[in-house]
């Protein structure tokens, strides 16, 4: 318990550093959600002249672009130290932590918080108000598969972080990999196929951040459920596997 408890105090006392620096906050904030808006505007404009893409509608695309930037979202205000891991290693910061008590890697994660999360928050909310797959019974598959992807995302950043453990300063690389899963997160399934949906529901997991929890938020399913919930549960145990070994 004193894990989680010095964890909520970092979480907190990063995320008030970045309030502290209101003109900085509002600002990051504001374009991240400009930035947001902007990327789903070309989607609106396909979908004034077509009527869906393979069977997804403006519909679902505003549904996934809801899951993404809410679970980044969420990441970045709450998670994201392990944007940093990489350096962190390669830097040698990791030793003014590993004399702490234990947690060490709850202690990276929460230090540190950034401002443009609140805008991929608010674009979020914007995103789900725009599609029809939000109603009462799907708010408890929403919050739910935010949670799950959000714990993916960061324990993707662990993994590519960690990398510097054995490869030295991976951190541009990291950092670009990092940016594959996002940007592959952000297109419906039906653009996929063969190899490629399979290399991105393995080695690069964006279909369990964007295509698999709209299609089970589509046609509901315990199975679909279970999928997107066990994946990010193990890969989540992957990723702490992977740091501590190469620690």
């Amino acid at each position: 318990m004193s894990e989680w408890k010095s964890f909520k105090n970092h979480v907190k006392v990063s995320i008030l550093s970045t309030i502290s620096l209101r003109e900085s906050f509002f600002l990051q904030s504001f374009f991240m959600l400009v930035s947001n808006l902007v990327f789903f505007s070309f989607w609106w404009i396909y979908f004034s002249n077509f009527k869906s893409v393979k069977g997804w509608t403006l519909s679902d695309i505003a549904c996934l672009y809801g899951i993404v930037n809410g679970a980044y979202g969420l990441f970045s205000v709450f998670l994201g130290g392990t944007r940093y891991i990489a350096r962190m290693i390669f830097e040698g910061d990791l030793d003014t932590l590993i004399i702490k008590p234990k947690g060490l890697l709850l202690q990276i994660v929460a230090s540190k918080s950034m401002s443009m999360g609140w805008g991929d928050i608010l674009s979020s909310c914007v995103f789900f108000s725009l599609s029809s797959h939000l109603s009462l019974s799907s708010l408890p598959f929403l919050v739910l598969f935010l949670s799950s992807t959000c714990l993916i995302i960061t324990s993707f950043s662990i993994v590519m972080g960690s990398l510097a453990f054995w490869i030295g300063d991976s951190h541009t690389l990291s950092k670009q990999l990092f940016e594959f899963l996002l940007t592959f997160s952000n297109y419906p399934k039906s653009i996929y196929a063969g190899a490629i949906k399979i290399f991105l529901l393995t080695v690069i997991p964006s279909g369990f951040i964007g295509f698999v929890p709209v299609d089970v938020i589509k046609e509901p399913s315990l199975a679909g459920v279970f999928s997107v919930i066990g994946f990010s549960m193990a890969y989540a145990y992957f990723a702490r596997r992977i740091f501590y070994i190469g620690l």
